[in-house]
């Protein structure tokens, strides 16, 4: 990018996935925050010679020659690359996109504060169809505010627009947190794209217990280890033995300084009785 200056950017689509089957393209962490490494970066710019790079590990960089750049206002730089912006990414790549890459697509669009900058382009591209299937889009990730927004829009100035679906069947993916980093948007959807398989693989949960004192004996056994990762997970530095002792009434802190000043033994102490409280009232209720 640097060769040509201020006179390149990378594809519309490219500014969406990394991914090799859309149009081979960028490398980096992108709008749709995915991180896999491309065969071929594609970079356009009116100065390029359409020549192909070969670069490390069987990955290329492609530079394509164009008429002209885009619009200043389509463009932004992230990371030293000059890349569309969200919205101009969604509007320049095509409806076979949303297929291909549901997460990155519903990533983008949740990204979004507002429909201003998607509404500009469409407008002054005329891009009916488009508006149609974005709309839709938006619709189905609980967006209606933004689908509206677009329609009445488009129909204002005298545009058909017919909302369609761009994704396949059962590929929305939630309703992500608007507007939401891309990054904290990408986690939510991935999970919720893999939260059938991963439950599918799951063992059967072993249900309650039949024997409550066996269960209890159990629980014991295992408590000092329980509380260990417990209490470590929340930040605390404790060891197996200083939750032994505290189990054991070791801990003394009328007596010991050492103790009165550990909040670490504070902790332990904190969690071996409340763990008292819950065996007791569970043994009481004879109820899980």
């Amino acid at each position: 990018m640097r060769r040509f200056g201020n006179s390149a950017h990378a594809t519309a689509t490219s500014a969406l996935a990394n991914n090799g089957t859309c149009h081979r393209s960028s490398p980096f962490l992108l709008h749709g925050e995915r991180t896999v490494i491309p065969d071929q970066l594609v970079v356009h710019s009116p100065t390029a010679m359409n020549n192909d790079i070969k670069l490390l590990f069987g990955t290329t960089l492609y530079d394509l020659k164009v008429a002209e750049m885009p619009a200043t206002a389509a463009l932004m730089v992230r990371d030293g690359l000059r890349l569309f912006s969200p919205a101009a990414a969604l509007v320049g790549v095509p409806e076979s996109f949303f297929q291909l890459f549901p997460v990155e697509a519903q990533v983008v669009m949740a990204s979004l504060a507002d429909a201003s900058d998607l509404l500009r382009l469409l407008l002054n591209g005329g891009h009916s169809a488009k508006a149609g299937y974005l709309a839709k889009a938006f619709r189905q990730t609980g967006r209606g505010d933004f689908a509206d927004e677009i329609v009445r829009a488009m129909k204002g100035a005298g545009y058909d627009v017919r909302e369609s679906s761009p994704f396949e069947a059962g590929h929305i993916f939630g309703k992500a947190r608007r507007p939401a980093a891309a990054i904290v948007g990408r986690i939510e959807m991935l999970w919720q794209s893999m939260r059938g398989k991963v439950i599918a693989v799951f063992p059967k949960a072993p249900g309650l217990p039949t024997d409550n004192e066996e269960y209890l004996r159990f629980v014991n056994e295992i408590y000092r280890t329980d509380a260990y990762h417990s209490l470590s997970i929340e930040g605390y530095s404790v060891t197996p033995a200083l939750v032994e002792r505290v189990r054991q009434g070791g801990w003394d802190p009328e007596h010991d300084a050492g103790d009165r000043r550990n909040r670490d033994a504070l902790a332990a102490r904190g969690y071996w009785q409340a763990f008292q409280v819950v065996k007791k009232r569970s043994r009481e209720s004879n109820r899980w």
